[in-house]
């Protein structure tokens, strides 16, 4: 990341993170209301619309879009300020406040709806309000059970777990409960191995990972990893550089850790891909027509059609094989179409072309045939 800092906040829409906000402390205390983009697809950053307002301990979240920053601190004032970034214009807008001010919050979305949920006002707070974006109204929801700041927040399935973070009473918490936003409720989960206050968190294919954090005075770089249907927490390949108040956020199946502080601010961005994040899947294929009459010695042109899906991006070509013919039976025109020759020899039962899907991504891919066939007469319909 171009700046060095912690305590920012991360979201993305159309698979561009966008950085805002934070401090650091290069020759004494500097506030940022920088706002800094990273495309995965090109490994490249960009400098964006300044926010507003310059603050830390905010959070922010994306929908339909449009991120939104809320709360957070501009250096003596713990803020309620919500202001709104369109990508496609590069500006900002101020929406309306939230009820409560409070910074070192987490807010996360859940169809089109923001949750900003715990922080801190003078003391730590079960705070859950949400804001809808298409009225530019907040309501106040069930309160945590657990009050406290400098939690993460991951959604799977439509329910928001709350992990880890800080309050009075306990210290650094393990903590971990789930909010229901259809029923509006709150139930207590398994905690996590490791407490941790300012983890960052987010969710790929229905498992949740906390990445860093502090536990109790020790910037760590444990990746912990909850899995909803289950209940069970695990430990995943630890974070190269341990850190805190980072910003975490999945594009494509990967999450990326940026920024954040470690006994110093840092410019960090780190990737992780969770085991199996990136499977290719293949379904649905066929071939258009599959049979190839009369056999005029011209050639055919086939459409291929398939679906193929990979949370990190996939990439598919066709090729041909045949077992009579030569190469210049047939062609590959795109990754959808052949050109196949409608001939066979005149003994046998015709003859049959193989097309090969093969879908990739980079690590892994996966291949499914299909068949089109030149009978060798006109009894071809069966």
């Amino acid at each position: 990341m171009p700046t060095a800092r912690a305590a920012l906040a991360g979201a993305q829409v159309n698979d561009v993170i966008y950085t805002i906000g934070g401090y650091n402390n290069s020759g004494g205390f500097n506030l940022f209301a920088s706002n800094e983009a990273y495309d995965p697809a090109t490994n490249t950053w960009s400098t964006k619309a300044a926010m507003p307002t310059a603050r830390y301990v905010l959070a922010a979240t994306a929908v339909n879009g449009i991120v939104y920053a809320v709360g957070g601190n501009n250096g003596g004032t713990i803020l309620s300020t919500m202001e709104a970034y369109d990508p496609v214009t590069n500006t900002w807008s101020t929406k309306a406040a939230m009820p409560t001010a409070r910074s070192n919050l987490a807010a996360i979305e859940v169809n089109g709806i923001v949750y900003a949920i715990g922080g801190t006002y003078f003391g730590d707070l079960h705070t859950v309000e949400a804001y809808d974006p298409t009225t530019d109204t907040w309501s106040t929801k069930a309160a945590m059970p657990t009050a406290r700041l400098q939690l993460a927040l991951a959604e799977v399935n439509g329910i928001v777990y709350a992990i880890g973070g800080h309050n009075d009473s306990g210290g650094t918490l393990a903590t971990v409960e789930a909010y229901d936003p259809v029923t509006n409720t709150w139930s207590t989960k398994a905690a996590m191995p490791t407490a941790v206050q300012y983890p960052g968190a987010a969710a790929v294919n229905g498992i949740v990972y906390a990445i860093g954090g502090n536990s109790s005075g020790t910037t760590v770089s444990t990746m912990q990893a909850y899995d909803p249907a289950t209940d069970i927490w695990s430990t995943q390949a630890a974070m190269p550089t341990a850190r805190s108040a980072m910003a975490a956020v999945e594009v494509k199946g990967i999450v990326y850790a940026i920024g954040g502080v470690g006994g110093i601010e840092v410019p960090a961005n780190e990737a992780f891909t969770p085991a199996h994040a990136c499977e290719v899947a293949i379904g649905g294929a066929s071939a258009n027509p599959s049979v190839l009459w009369p056999p005029n010695h011209k050639l055919v042109k086939v459409t291929v059609d398939y679906t193929a899906t990979d949370p990190c991006g996939v990439t598919c070509s066709l090729s041909i094989a045949s077992g009579e013919g030569s190469a210049s039976d047939w062609a590959v025109v795109d990754a959808h179409h052949v050109l196949l020759r409608a001939e066979r020899t005149g003994h046998g039962s015709g003859r049959i072309y193989t097309v090969t899907i093969t879908c990739s991504d980079t690590n892994s891919s996966s291949s499914m045939p299909v068949t089109v066939s030149v009978p060798h007469d006109q009894g071809h319909d069966g």
